[in-house]
Order: structure tokens, then sequence, then C-alpha cells
């Protein structure tokens, strides 16, 4: 019934708004959304779009750590810079609707903003430069993008000798459930990351885009049991081209020449396997905003969406590539896909290269799951039982897994007060950790060393704000520069020493 009922909505998009063209040339259709709260603290959201077009939103489980890091690069393309982000900010915007395979990021403190996927190749996102209604709702414009399919993919099936398993956990379906985190670092190409590096703060942009897109993905993964699959995606590094050139093959003299897949993601794994900031990560995926080109049994090249190798999560050839166009979120099915592949998944209706694996032979890919380029419908959202079982053998053998081994906030060590950290929301969650809705209406209120915490009608009875006063360290709204708040006064920040 999903998806016949996104098959309808969809077209009443068409019949209800009008035509309207994103500045970037994106055509699509003009919908103003509302959002209504539940009745009681725990209730879903509503998001509506259209009398006939509603989601009901409910908070996505954790898409990062408590932390993440995120790696650009100096004008020079060469110096790295490390960054580390609370995440809180961001997780606390993620929402999703399963059964409609929605996903998307909702903001309200300048009228509600909401992006992301509305599922079946539906996207949504704010057009702020155009005009609100006449209730003052932002304007949106829901779009429609071809996700590809896995015909566009390949795993690549490196050889590895290994001496047979005889010993392993047996987890079957008689058994407790349990979840595995793949941990997975993402790299953002030069031209990937050069839409992240448009907006005032490129690492934001890209840490709230990755969450919208991951979120996207596990509701696919929600499909798998035994273990139950919950991507985290650990770390990210915006590319400069210098970086590309280390593993990209060939250097393309600009965007729109395509790459050859196999030969980059090889020259990735060599360059990874050398490089001890990736040693911990489960999957290492290249996230690229070229076309991948690959070769045919026939030997002729022909376009692809993605590769990677199969079965090797945790292992030396732990990485994938794949294409993806920002704000349009066209690599998740991708992504899901590849990643899969690396969790010992090959195509449905194919044996498996994994010493011990039972394969997907008795799949028929004629089914539509996501290991197959067939689009049936719902099984285009799901796997199939074979992948299902693939996974679990994989999760059994590599046992890294079944851990959280990324210890990122020991990447960037902090020895500072808690506000030079701790970001202003942050402090109104924890100083009010029931109102999961808070966040930071602006930065400081009623004196510079004080902060507004947004409550929302169910706490007071009305829509208002508590003022709390922020903690040590945290920076001061101020024209003098390097001051920060301690005991409530504004002064020159003080350093703290620590190895």
């Amino acid at each position: 019934w999903v998806t016949a009922a996104l098959g309808i909505w969809a077209a009443l998009l068409v019949e209800c708004y009008g035509h309207v063209v994103g500045d970037d040339g994106l055509e699509g259709r003009l919908v103003y959304p509302q959002l209504f709260q539940g009745r009681s603290e725990g209730d879903a959201k509503v998001l509506k779009l259209s009398d006939d077009l509603e989601f009901t939103l409910r908070k996505s489980e954790k898409v990062f750590g408590d932390s993440i890091i995120v790696r650009t690069f100096k004008e020079n393309g060469v110096d790295m810079e490390e960054h580390m982000l609370d995440t809180a900010e961001f997780e606390n915007l993620l929402y999703q609707d399963e059964d409609q395979m929605a996903a998307v990021s909702v903001k309200e403190q300048e009228g509600l903003q909401v992006e992301g996927v509305l599922g079946m190749g539906l996207r949504i996102r704010p057009v702020p430069e155009m005009e609100r209604s006449d209730e003052g709702h932002v304007a949106h414009l829901v779009y429609k993008v071809d996700e590809g399919d896995s015909s566009d993919t390949r795993a690549v099936r490196e050889t590895i000798h290994r001496a047979q398993v005889s010993e392993r956990q047996d987890r079957s379906s008689g058994t407790p459930r349990w979840t595995i985190y793949p941990e997975v670092y993402v790299i953002s190409d030069s031209t990937h990351a050069s839409y992240f590096n448009k907006a005032r703060d490129p690492k934001k942009n890209a840490v709230e885009y990755y969450g919208i897109f991951l979120n996207a993905v596990n509701l696919r993964y929600k499909s798998v049991s035994n273990p139950r699959v919950w991507i985290r995606i650990m770390g990210i590094t915006l590319n400069s081209k210098e970086e590309d050139n280390k593993y990209i093959y060939p250097i393309p003299p600009d965007s729109s020449v395509p790459i050859w897949g196999v030969e980059s993601l090889y020259n990735l794994t060599y360059y990874i396997g050398r490089q001890k900031l990736y040693a911990e990560y489960d999957i290492v995926y290249l996230n690229i905003g070229l076309d991948l080109l690959g070769y045919e049994s026939e030997g002729r090249p022909q376009n692809y969406r993605g590769f990677a190798f199969e079965g090797t999560a945790c292992e030396y050839y732990r990485t994938g590539i794949g294409e993806d166009w920002y704000r349009r979120f066209m690599g998740i099915h991708v992504f899901a896909h590849e990643v899969a592949h690396s969790l010992g998944c090959p195509h449905d209706g194919e044996s498996s290269v994994v010493q011990g694996g039972t394969g997907s032979a008795h799949c028929p890919w004629n089914d539509g799951y996501i290991m197959s380029y067939k689009d049936t419908g719902l099984n285009h959202f799901k796997f199939s039982k074979c992948c299902n079982e693939m996974i679990t053998f994989i999760a059994n053998r590599n046992k890294c897994l079944q851990q959280l081994n990324v210890p990122v906030s020991k990447r960037v060590r902090h020895h500072k007060f808690p506000g030079a950290v701790v970001n202003m929301t942050k402090q109104c969650q924890w100083w009010y950790p029931k109102v999961t809705e808070t966040y930071a209406m602006t930065d400081y209120a009623m004196g510079i060393c004080q902060v507004k915490c947004y409550m929302p009608k169910w706490y007071l009875g009305w829509e208002a704000y508590k003022v709390l006063s922020v903690m040590d360290g945290t920076p001061c709204i101020s024209k003098k520069q390097n001051t920060a708040c301690y005991n409530g006064l504004c002064n020159p920040i003080i350093s703290l020493k620590g190895s």
C-alpha cells in the first residue's frame, strides 16, 4: 500500500501545486509545509504538505557518534585541518517516517524548514528566495530525482586467501535480537565538497547533509535482522583537488569528465592502507560528484553508479565508491547497495566470493530487492533474505562489526573550559533534559553571558523561552576578539594546560 500511496501523492503534487524552477534550474512543485505537534510530550509530529499529503515523523536514531571529526584543507589544498563537532544539534533535527521511507531534517527557528527525502524518488527543500504564504509559511520545492538502480553498480571481487574459520558465534534466528553499528568514514571528493564549501560553514553543512543522507540509508537497513544493522558515520573529509589526485584516476580536468571506478577504488584502498587516520573505521566510502566508468564483459566502457569490494568490512579492502549529487540525495540507494557489498552481499541471483558464504544464487534478482537492478515497488527499499544471511555471516566472522572501535573524542584533545567545547543548544539540552525540542534561540539574551532556551507549548502552556547562564569558556558576543564568559562576565580567554 505504501508504494501505491506514494504514487498517488506524487500525482497529487503535480495537480495541486504550481510548477517552479529553483535557483539551480531544478524543476518541481511549490508547497508550504506545516508541522503539528502531538498531544503529549512523546507523540510523533505530523508534517503536512497538502490536504492529501502528510507524513508522521518520529525522531531518528543516532546516525553519528557523540562527536564527529571533519577534516578540511587550507587554501593551498595540501595542509589538512581537523575539526571536532558535537553532533547533538544535528541529531536533533533528524526525523523519519518509516512507513513512507521519508527521512528529513526539520528546523523551526526562522519558520519551518524541511529538507530531505520523501520516498519513491521525491525530495523536498526550502526555497527561501521565494515569497512566503499569506500565513507566513516558508516556500519549499518538492521534486523528483532518478536514484538510479543496481545495474549501475558492481561488486569488486578481490580474492583473499584465509584459513577456514571453524569456531563461530552462532546467532541464528532463534537467538535474541542483536545489533551491529558499522562505523563508516566518508570522503567527499573536491567536486562533491565544493557544494558544501559554498555555505557559510562548510563543516556544519556537510554534517547536516550526511545526517539526512544516512537517516534515509538506515531506513533501508531496517529490513535486515539478526543482526539488526544501523550504520553510523564517524568522520568526514572534504577533499581538495590536491587530495583527489592521490587516488582518483585519471585526474579529471573538470567535473564533466568521468573517472575510472575500479582503478580509483584500488587507489583509494592502497592510500588509506598507508594512513593511520583510517585504521579504526569498518568501511571507508568515497562519495563523488563525478561520473564513474567501468568495463562491460565485452570490454566496452559503460557508466556505473558505484563500486565496492565484497565481504571486506574491517579488512584491508574495506572501501567503496559511489556517485552523489549534493542536495538531491541521489547517492542514497547506491551507498546502501555498496555498503551491503562490503557487508558480504553479492547481487541477488549470484554466488558468493566469500569463503564459506551461502551467497545469493537462490534469491531471484527479478524480485527487485536492493541487491538487484529491478524496481518492483516496495522491495526496492529492502534487502533479500540471501543478503541478510550473508550480513549475518560476515558480522559473526568480522568481530569489529560487533564493537564500537572509533574513539573520535580522542582524535582532537580539548584542554578547555566546558563552554569552549559544548555549544549553546547542547547547554540548553543538558539543563532541560526532558525538553527534547529545546534549542538556543539566539546566542545571548539579557546579558552577554546568557542564552535563551526555547520552551515548547506543552512545557509551560505556551511557547516561550528560559534564560540560562552559559558555561565558563563560552565565547562572548563582543567586538573584542579572544574573549569568553567566566563566572558570568566577559573576559580574555583562559588557556588550560594539558597533555
